[in-house]
């Protein structure tokens, strides 16, 4: 499928978030250790990767290799942190790292045989940092085509950075949220929890023996609808594993809230490390580049289902999915080109 006529050859997306460094170690089990009943692991090979908002940034980059993106975080001054800066230079993905000795930098360590064994996190508790500087930095003279946020509860986001953001930014800013900042997303292009996420906001805000009230199997739309009530994002996407997607345009709502569903493709399924952060950044860079939210949405569907049939955080290449079949609404194409027309005056 060719691209429509009006889409930005080249875009520039800014993701701002927790960067964590993702280390896989491979090997075999033939063995049980006699220390204990547990499988003993032959190490075959040890590989490391960007995560977390560091995930974000690279799935842009395996998108689209011309898709420039810049990547704003926190950072240990260790050896994992110049890591992150070394492999984030030569993955051509821009920085703005704060390097600080406070901490180490955030990491989780999987250990894989065919399947995960273990899961080791060295991770920051009650954190917040102070990006000021850097997001000056970041907006200073840089016309942005879209802001993700990619929140892991780990000290990046917080009000005054979120307030920060918000006040600077002139284009559309997309929201994969977490639990402890969830209701500071007011007002955002869109915010896309997952249903684990969504109920656990709810619990602190009307309460847990309210949302225990609905039917956790079949109530999405429910607990959608107490969402938007209470945040007034433009669109909601809530994702719901093999259960697909739910989508609201508040555009559309008249008397009651309309939803959308999206199904999940049926995939063989290996790995859903990171199927968030490959939803997100799709998203991201098809509306960036002038698709509609429609489309847009669709391909996120694709490269998710691509995503979670690779072992570790599966990537996809824009190329792979644009020739997908996916149902257009050119009504909400003009519209949107429109809409990022006047925002990023």
């Amino acid at each position: 499928m060719k691209l429509q006529d009006g889409l930005r050859d080249k875009v520039q997306i800014l993701v701002i978030g927790d960067v964590i460094v993702d280390k896989y170690v491979f090997g075999k089990t033939n063995r049980i250790s006699p220390e204990a009943p547990i499988p003993i692991l032959d190490v075959l090979n040890v590989d490391s990767r960007l995560g977390g908002a560091g995930n974000v940034a690279l799935n842009l980059k395996k998108l689209d290799r011309d898709c420039k993106v810049h990547l704003l975080g926190v950072v240990g001054n260790d050896i994992s942190g110049n890591w992150v800066k070394d492999n984030s230079q030569e993955l051509d993905i821009s920085s703005f790292f704060i390097s600080t000795k406070d901490m180490e930098t955030n990491t989780k360590t999987r250990f894989i045989d065919e399947s995960h064994l273990l899961r080791v996190d060295n991770s920051p508790v009650n954190a917040e940092y102070d990006i000021s500087e850097s997001i000056e930095l970041a907006f200073n003279n840089i016309k942005w085509d879209m802001v993700i946020i990619s929140d892991y509860d780990f000290g990046v986001l917080h009000k005054r950075s979120i307030d920060h953001i918000m006040s600077l930014a002139k284009c559309p800013v997309i929201v994969d949220p977490k639990y402890k900042n969830f209701w500071l997303y007011n007002n955002v292009y869109c915010l896309k929890p997952n249903r684990k996420e969504l109920t656990q906001a709810l619990y602190q805000r009307i309460g847990k023996s309210m949302v225990d009230t609905y039917d956790l199997d079949y109530s999405l739309q429910s607990l959608t609808n107490e969402l938007i009530e209470r945040n007034k994002a433009d669109h909601v996407i809530v994702t719901d594993g093999s259960n697909g997607m739910l989508w609201y345009d508040r555009s559309k709502h008249t008397i009651t809230p309309e939803y959308t569903k999206i199904d999940a493709i049926d995939v063989t399924l290996k790995d859903v490390t990171g199927a968030g952060d490959t939803v997100i950044s799709t998203l991201g860079y098809c509306l960036a580049k002038g698709y509609s939210f429609e489309q847009s949405i669709n391909y996120s569907n694709v490269a998710a289902a691509k995503s979670v049939t690779q072992i570790g955080c599966g990537y996809v290449e824009f190329r792979d999915i644009e020739t997908t079949e996916v149902k257009y609404n050119e009504e909400a194409l003009e519209w949107h080109r429109r809409e990022l027309e006047n925002i990023q005056v």
